[in-house]
């Protein structure tokens, strides 16, 4: 767990967020991993608690049926972090608030004023139109005043005074840390749906999230409609399908990325199909569009000549430079270049650090209409220079990232 924590602290926006699942065997040791040696306590924000299941079993032999999951949340930055509020149910909504005086503000509801049950002392406050009403009240006669100054008292039939509270007013509330299966989904409604995505009875997969649950999760977090979402234990592909749904929901244009073994097939057998199906839908599930890349990881042999290694490790890394671009069509494929299209947008990757090909490649990138872009091994003491790109029109240079080729090094001493 250290080295992927490590690696995922890395690569967090510095407005990113992480969250942790876990059950109780090992929350505690999770967070003394996380607090010090990953991040520190002060980056450390909360456990949310989330109920897993809503009806108890006698399979745990402690004496307390296990029926709750831990979520440790952590942010880059350390300091305050202001979570979304919690919308107001559209139903609770459409029940309470009217606009019966057709005030311009918009919806509203009645709020008293005062309460013969309530604990303040009684005390007299005066109206615009000379009354004096004793009673229990709320508020202040200042404050009485302002809002009949906005016109925002209301009197009812029975002669209670109700202030109004607009819609448009309301901020909503922090989210809860204690997350109820009745909002957020159990595992039993998780495997409900599993098995409508994946059309057989059979259980292909222990335990899943709910797509509700991480749907939540991510749409707390601000600023979030253009996020990248990195799961490293896919599982059945929640967070991916959780990301489409949200996307499709509030017109947002998250990308995710999920990383899953294949052990008993659970990337060809349930979350490649999951995703699949959640972009395309079914009978069952409806569609929310969007796009995706199946992508399988290799290791690359170490090599006495570094240039080699260089080479080889960029030739395994082509698809994270189309992923960078988002250019995934390709359309030549020689041995020291490719080329790749997409939406009028052109990219070459160049893997050689002589120039022998390079002539050829210009040719081809000529003929091409569009935008675009090269990768190759310029700025490199052995490799290219500035000089050999001289003449060519139209094409923006970039050096392969070394920063790629440094992320593996990580791995590799990890």
């Amino acid at each position: 767990m250290a080295k992927r924590l490590k690696l995922a602290k890395n690569l967090l926006s510095d407005e990113g967020v992480l969250f942790v699942s876990i059950d109780d065997n090992e929350v505690a040791q999770l967070k003394l991993l996380l607090d010090n040696f990953v991040f520190s306590e002060k980056n450390f924000k909360t456990v949310v608690i989330w109920q897993k299941k809503v009806r108890p079993s006698n399979k745990n032999n402690d004496g307390f049926s296990s029926t709750t999951e831990y979520i440790l949340m952590y942010s880059k930055k350390q300091g305050d972090l202001k979570l979304m509020p919690v919308e107001l149910n559209p139903d609770y909504v459409k029940k309470v608030y009217k606009n019966p005086d057709k005030d311009s503000r918009g919806l509203w509801r009645g709020q008293p004023l005062w309460s013969e049950s309530n604990t303040n002392k009684r005390k007299t406050l005066l109206l615009p139109d000379g009354r004096k009403i004793e009673q229990k009240w709320f508020i202040s006669q200042k404050t009485l005043d302002e809002l009949y100054a906005e016109n925002k008292i209301i009197e009812t039939e029975k002669g209670t005074l109700n202030g109004k509270v607009f819609l448009s007013e309301i901020d909503g509330k922090d989210p809860m840390n204690l997350l109820p299966g009745e909002v957020v989904g159990t595992t039993e409604e998780a495997t409900k749906e599993l098995k409508l995505i994946l059309g057989s009875g059979e259980n292909k997969f222990m335990y899943p999230k709910p797509t509700r649950l991480i749907k939540f999760l991510i749409s707390r977090i601000p600023n979030n409609k253009n996020a990248i979402i990195l799961d490293f234990f896919a599982g059945s592909g929640t967070t991916g399908h959780a990301v489409l749904s949200l996307n499709k929901e509030d017109g947002g244009s998250r990308k995710f990325i999920l990383c899953t073994n294949n052990e008993d097939g659970l990337c060809v057998d349930v979350c490649y199909p999951r995703l699949r199906v959640a972009i395309k839908g079914n009978s069952d599930i409806e569609a929310n569009g969007g796009n995706l890349k199946y992508f399988k990881t290799s290791f690359v042999k170490n090599s006495i000549s570094r240039d080699d290694l260089k080479i080889r490790i960029t030739r395994e890394c082509t698809e994270m430079l189309c992923l960078r671009e988002g250019i995934f069509d390709e359309v030549k494929a020689k041995p020291d270049y490719h080329i790749f299209e997409q939406n009028g947008r052109i990219m070459g990757v160049y893997y050689s650090m002589e120039r022998d090909s390079l002539s050829q490649l210009k040719k081809e990138l000529d003929k091409m209409e569009g935008e675009k872009i090269l990768y190759c091994f310029t700025f490199d003491p052995l490799g290219l220079d500035k000089n050999d790109f001289a003449d060519w029109q139209g094409v923006s240079l970039e050096p392969i990232p070394q920063k790629i080729l440094d992320i593996y090094e990580q791995i590799y001493e990890y």
